[in-house]
């Protein structure tokens, strides 16, 4: 998986040089040179499977997601730094600035300073910040990279290898927060959350500079950004507005409840529960389409009492500029389960009303093309609005 894939390449690396290096420093250079041997080959071997398995798998892969298609991207140096800001600002709404909190105290602490600017770190606390921080650098980079110059919205904000490094981020951001909380530095506290806040304004304010509008209502793949779906339900991405403004809410009521009394710690975590709440149902509305595709595809057997046997279907692909409200991805991906359900009969891709396939076609409800033939609507989806229609001939 390390190398198959490649999300993990570079922490793969770092790892072993880790482990030799420790292997040199215990037990000398002999131990660390059979520790590079041995993990070397077992790297080697790796991929040498993985490779042969892709041969035979493609046919003729291309290169744009290879390792030097990768490193092409390079080149372009305004994509790569779009990118950049848009993962760190989905980095900042999703954790609320906690992963901003956290990365800013692993550098410190690299450097030697504790919550607050004190200078009372061991050796070893600033390689464990350190180690940390060379392991989370790597893995943001390559995903910025990966992911830069690509089209679809949500490729500009979503971190696709972003994922392994978020959870360490936050636990250290809450531990900042709660050692500040101990210490009452409240004005540390407060200008650590202000350079947060900072961070998620400047990165919305260049978003939003950098793509305006057109962010908004793009047909991106919500399953890549899950943490914008509570934002945005089932709809596209539409803007960096709302995120911002609420991601900066709540990092203002981190702040507040931080040097609150405790009395008043239960009531923000009952606000919190109830946020989260609202937050998973939404989130879980939102991909119920693409988490149980089978089972809401399985209400299209109903149309079996409009079509007769031995019937041809079509099929038409709109694209968004004529039906928004069906995404294309939706629309392939009902033709597939629609044949699976309604396995007797044939399906053909149509190319409207007056070509040789039809009478009966699924489309999606409210095709122009469909309404302006004259076409009668017999049956239509609950979730995702396709619509079987008979064509007048």
């Amino acid at each position: 998986g390390f190398t198959a894939h490649g999300r993990f390449l570079p922490t793969t690396a770092l790892v072993g040089v880790g482990v030799v290096a420790m292997e040199y420093r215990r037990e000398g250079r002999k131990a660390a040179g059979s520790a590079a041997v041995v993990l070397g080959l077992l790297a080697a071997s790796s991929l040498a499977v993985s490779g042969a398995i892709r041969r035979v798998v493609w046919e003729d892969p291309g290169s744009t997601n290879s390792v030097s298609g990768t490193l092409r991207r390079l080149g372009d140096p305004v994509a790569v730094i779009d990118t950049l800001v848009g993962q760190l600002w989905y980095l900042l709404v999703t954790t609320a600035g906690i992963a901003a909190l956290g990365i800013m105290a692993l550098a410190r602490a690299a450097l030697g300073k504790g919550a607050g600017g004190d200078l009372e770190l061991s050796a070893s606390r600033r390689i464990s910040a350190s180690v940390v921080l060379a392991l989370v650098a790597p893995q943001l980079a390559l995903s910025v990279l990966f992911t830069s110059g690509r089209g679809r919205t949500d490729q500009v904000v979503y971190g696709r290898y972003n994922d392994a490094i978020v959870l360490p981020l936050i636990v250290v951001g809450i531990a900042l927060l709660a050692r500040l909380a101990r210490s009452n530095r409240q004005r540390a506290g407060l200008a650590t959350v202000g350079a947060a806040a900072a961070a998620l304004l400047v990165a919305s304010g260049y978003l939003w500079i950098r793509f305006g509008s057109s962010i908004d209502g793009d047909q991106g793949v919500r399953d890549m950004v899950p943490g914008l779906i509570p934002y945005y339900g089932r709809g596209d991405i539409n803007g960096v507005t709302a995120p911002a403004l609420f991601g900066l809410l709540l990092l203002v009521g981190l702040y507040l409840v931080t040097f609150m009394p405790r009395r008043a710690h239960a009531w923000f975590s009952a606000l919190l529960v109830m946020l989260v709440t609202v937050a998973a149902v939404k989130t879980h509305h939102g991909l119920a389409l693409n988490l149980n595709s089978f089972e809401s595809a399985k209400q299209v057997e109903e149309v079996r009492e409009f079509i007769p046997p031995g019937e041809v279907i079509g099929f038409r692909i709109v694209p968004p500029s004529e039906v928004s409200y069906v995404l294309t991805i939706h629309q392939h991906q009902a033709a597939q389960l629609y044949q699976m359900y309604l396995s007797e009969y044939e399906f053909v891709s149509d190319g409207g009303p007056y070509d040789d396939v039809g009478p009966y076609v699924f489309a999606p409800r409210l095709d122009p093309t469909m309404l302006d033939a004259g076409a009668v609507p017999l049956w239509e989806a609950d979730d995702t609005g396709m619509t079987l229609w008979r064509e007048r001939r």
